[in-house]
């Protein structure tokens, strides 16, 4: 109902303007006769006035909107009734054949059209209107003693009345089925989660023709800039900024989406856009949507697998930790002694050459397998999520995550071998595929513990496009489809309470796959084997996804 006092409103001060330039009109032609009739057309501009200085009370009324309606009628029946009234003495004091008789029911014919064009959003006013302004006339006419040709003018005006009061519900009926429909329109835009906004294009002459509340939430403005200039709604850059949304849509005659990030008061907003350019309307329609929860979101969950990635690492390195002491401490005592063999030769100056050397290269070849497990130690402990893609070969991998767990399969009788069918060179981050080697060694190291046979196998192949990586134990697999399902959900295990987190194989499983690499559960294989394959090159989309 709103909308229609709304339009109502808009179309007053032209329907008010073209009335009182037909009234000014008519006190010239008539300003010489009997004073009623110049009463009446000054009567009727002062009410035109006051119509004017109505339809702006409309706001002041938006609570009792029924009190401003029947004012409004009220204002409109005495207009309509001055004219009707007014016409009505011309009539009798001209006679219907005069000139001045003429040019009055024509000015009525104009005021009657008019009138029903403007009032036939609401036809209960057109109806007051038209029937005060053209009834009284026509009812003066009937009266009146008219000649033969004269006869058939009242039968005349009586129709036009007819035809005018249907035309204006005609008028009135699609007018508010196009309020309903642009009422059901703008109810469902308010109510989709999304910004949406139309507006026209055309630089300083681009304004916001339609804009829901979520589009004002989103981009922090007034939600009545309804109307109003898109840079002075959203300002002079910005402005700019979607002019170029808008001829980049318009070029390419179909919807254009991107995300991007703006900054609004102080805060960085995330947001995705669909701008979409329609030709018949010459406008475009943007819609928007925040979607700066979701990258806080993702930012935490990227936080929250950097820091289950490092306690994985740490309690790795904590259940290797006995056996690392081992294998150190052993080259180091062998050290000690070759040392103090050496001394002793020559102290006893019975120093043989080739005793010598053979101890030397002992110390070396000693030394050099500290530096493996300090240098695994050091490669395994780092992030290396942010390392760059290098070409890694795949046997120095599985070595270094090898010399890491030796000591402590051997102090527990199980064997640990690699078999090489394949070394292969890959483009990946070298740390991250080190840790996965060593957290399946270390799965397989508790599974395998209290089997009759314990051993642990890596084997490295290779075909055209990829480098494969099997750890397979002595285990029977694992055949519980619930079990399977599962096992690379987080927080899963199957092992006792305290003995591990359920976040191995699932981080493991996340960080090949950010590789573009595949990480699965051999099924077909009579014992228990993972599976670890990287493409040996990687295409530029699985370096910019990774």
């Amino acid at each position: 109902m709103l909308k229609i006092h709304r339009e109502l409103q808009a179309r007053t001060p032209s329907a008010v303007a073209g009335n009182i330039l037909l009234l000014v009109f008519m006190l010239y032609l008539f300003g010489g006769s009997e004073e009623p009739i110049i009463a009446l057309l000054a009567f009727n501009i002062v009410m035109n006035l006051v119509r004017v200085i109505w339809v702006q009370k409309l706001d002041q009324y938006r609570d009792n909107v029924v009190v401003w309606n029947y004012g409004l009628l009220m204002i409109l029946g005495s207009i309509g009734t001055a004219w009707g009234m007014s016409s009505s003495l011309i009539l009798l004091e001209y006679g219907v054949s005069s000139m001045e008789a003429v040019t009055a029911l024509f000015i009525l014919a104009c005021i009657g059209a008019s009138a029903a064009a403007d009032l036939s959003v609401r036809f209960s006013l057109a109806f007051v209107y038209l029937l005060m302004a053209l009834g009284v006339p026509a009812i003066t006419l009937m009266n009146m003693d008219l000649h033969n040709s004269s006869k058939f003018l009242p039968i005349f005006f009586v129709i036009y009345i007819v035809f005018l009061l249907s035309q204006a519900k005609v008028q009135s009926y699609k007018f508010l089925e196009m309020v309903q429909q642009e009422e059901l329109f703008r109810s469902i835009v308010d109510s989709v989660p999304m910004g949406v906004i139309l507006r026209t294009v055309g630089g300083d002459n681009s304004f916001v023709k339609l804009m829901n509340p979520q589009a004002a939430d989103i981009w922090e403005v007034n939600k009545s800039a309804i109307g109003q200039r898109v840079d002075q709604v959203f300002g002079h850059a910005l402005g700019i900024r979607m002019e170029e949304w808008a001829e980049a849509a318009k070029k390419e005659k179909v919807a254009i989406q991107q995300a991007f990030m703006i900054e609004l008061r102080g805060e960085e907003k995330h947001l995705r856009r669909q701008t979409l350019f329609l030709e018949q309307l010459q406008a475009v329609l943007e819609i928007y949507e925040d979607v700066s929860q979701d990258k806080r979101a993702e930012k935490q969950i990227q936080e929250l697998r950097a820091s289950n990635i490092h306690k994985e690492k740490m309690a790795s390195l904590g259940e290797m930790a006995g056996g690392i002491a081992h294998e150190i401490n052993n080259p180091l005592a062998i050290i000690q002694g070759k040392v103090a063999q050496i001394r002793r030769m020559f102290e006893s100056a019975k120093e043989e050459k080739l005793k010598v050397l053979e101890n030397l290269d002992k110390i070396d070849s000693t030394v050099g397998r500290i530096a493996k497990i300090v240098h695994g130690l050091r490669v395994f402990s780092r992030s290396g999520e942010h390392d760059p893609f290098e070409e890694s070969s795949v046997l120095k991998i599985a070595q270094e995550a090898m010399y890491l767990c030796m000591e402590r399969f051997k102090a527990s009788g199980i064997n640990l071998e690699i078999q090489v069918k394949g070394d292969s060179v890959v483009e990946c981050r070298h740390v991250q595929v080190s840790q996965v080697i060593v957290n399946l060694l270390n799965n397989s190291f508790d599974a395998v513990q209290s089997l009759e046979q314990k051993w642990v196998r890596i084997t490295l192949e290779e075909d055209s496009v990829l480098a494969i990586v099997r750890v397979t134990d002595s285990g029977p697999g694992i055949r519980d489809p619930q079990i399977v399902a599962k096992l690379m959900q987080p927080f899963f295990t199957t092992k006792e309470v305290g003995k591990g987190t359920g976040l191995g194989l699932s981080i493991s499983k996340g960080l090949i796959e950010s590789q573009g690499g595949r990480f699965y559960l051999n099924q077909t294989c009579p014992n228990t084997e993972f599976v670890i394959e990287l493409p040996k090159y990687k295409t530029p989309d699985q370096v910019r996804s990774a």
